[in-house]
């Protein structure tokens, strides 16, 4: 802009300052940027058109979030849809300030699913295996980012949204519950683009802890994981070793455990 004389430093918003950019770009740079950008999108949202209902909820507070506000991706568990913790997870936390991206995987399906088919952000030869008789211990041990990578991918591409939005990384937040908390974690660990203001890992696991990328931007995450002491389906010694896990590549990590608490 310097370059071509043309004045920005009363932009103080990003769209202003993008707006600014798209009016000074030559005519045709802006066609050939706008047709490659458009191609680009529709080929991403080919990609995911697979996973289900996205439910967006805004702050309570829009005054809040204007001032201080900041942005949750939440995932659901295995079984489970966006539905299920949209109404509950705004009074859950109580953040008023905060929007709510709240995602829905694919549905898979493989012999013996329930009712042909079941949401899941793992593939379904993990899940296969497990309705077959595998031990679901041991894929919380061994489960690596090959078996959700498509789910994490998904996760990038919605952090890239918000970014795209106007939101500071340091206030895109993503957690998840149960099998969407391991994705949570692998999808902010590894996310590339800007460094996140933390993740929620809600009754969840780790995997394995070898198999594990981390993003140079992301490499002081804080991760907060939070585990009742009475769940029978994921047991808090899951919840345990992910945090231990953590800990010893030198991310900031939170363990809460919550006495009487199920899964």
């Amino acid at each position: 802009l310097e370059e071509r004389g043309v004045p920005h430093t009363d932009c103080f918003e990003k769209r202003e300052l993008v707006e600014r950019v798209r009016q000074a770009a030559p005519r045709g740079s802006a066609t050939s940027s706008a047709s490659s950008s458009s191609a680009s999108a529709a080929r991403t949202a080919t990609s995911f058109s697979g996973f289900g209902e996205l439910v967006q909820l805004d702050a309570q507070d829009r005054a809040a979030f204007n001032e201080r506000g900041a942005s949750m991706i939440f995932l659901h568990g295995l079984g489970d849809s966006a539905r299920g913790w949209a109404s509950q997870l705004p009074s859950m936390l109580g953040l008023p300030q905060m929007r709510y991206i709240l995602p829905t995987s694919e549905v898979l399906a493989f012999p013996g699913a329930p009712g042909g088919g079941i949401t899941s952000w793992f593939n379904a030869g993990v899940l296969g295996s497990m309705m077959g008789g595998g031990s679901a211990g041991d894929v919380m041990k061994s489960v690596g980012p090959a078996a959700m990578q498509k789910s994490i991918d998904y996760c990038h591409h919605l952090l890239r949204q918000e970014l795209e939005r106007g939101a500071p990384g340091g206030r895109l937040f993503i957690g998840g519950f149960s099998q969407g908390g391991c994705v949570a974690v692998r999808a902010a660990l590894s996310f590339p683009d800007a460094t996140l203001g933390g993740c929620v890992a809600a009754s969840t696991f780790l995997g394995s802890d070898i198999d594990l990328p981390i993003a140079t931007a992301n490499r002081q995450l804080p991760v907060l994981c939070c585990h009742g002491e009475a769940d029978q389906m994921v047991p808090t010694a899951a919840g345990q070793r992910m945090s231990d896990a953590l800990r010893r590549k030198g991310l900031p990590t939170q363990l809460r455990t919550y006495a009487g608490m199920g899964h």
